[in-house]
């Protein structure tokens, strides 16, 4: 299983909301540091706007050795959230969308999927192994 320091995370910030930006560093970044996250390993990407964050988070996903993609927005949408929700699955790849003012976790969920994640393939026997997501990157 992948530990914390081990785990490559992008994040995914809409530019239109001035005051989230400023506010990264604790609401995103500071608790991932805690969790035992290197900031090597943290990626921060700014996209104009909520409309394109889903674009952003695939750019991360097809460009990128992230593990995951924590996704801070505006606003809550649910054609963002739709979007977000099918990169996950397609891409085999954690997401965590946040929003607003919206009360938030710890800003780990990333990193909880993505040691799941890593310990469930560490259980499928050798010869069943999929490959990772990692291993496709062009």
């Amino acid at each position: 299983m992948l530990s914390a320091a081990e785990i490559r995370v992008g994040v995914v910030v809409s530019r239109n909301d001035y005051r989230r930006i400023m506010d990264i560093a604790t609401e995103v970044i500071a608790p991932l540091l805690r969790r035992g996250c290197r900031e090597s390993n943290i990626s921060i990407k700014y996209v104009p706007g909520d409309f394109h964050l889903a674009l952003g988070t695939l750019f991360f996903a097809e460009y990128t050795d992230v593990d995951g993609v924590i996704v801070v927005g505006e606003n809550y949408d649910a054609n963002v959230a739709k979007s977000l929700h099918e990169l996950q699955i397609q891409w085999n790849m954690p997401v965590e969308y946040r929003y607003g003012n919206a009360p938030c976790g710890d800003g780990c969920g990333v990193v909880d999927m993505v040691q799941l994640q890593s310990e469930m393939a560490g259980d499928i026997p050798e010869e069943k192994t999929p490959t990772s997501r990692r291993e496709n990157i062009n």
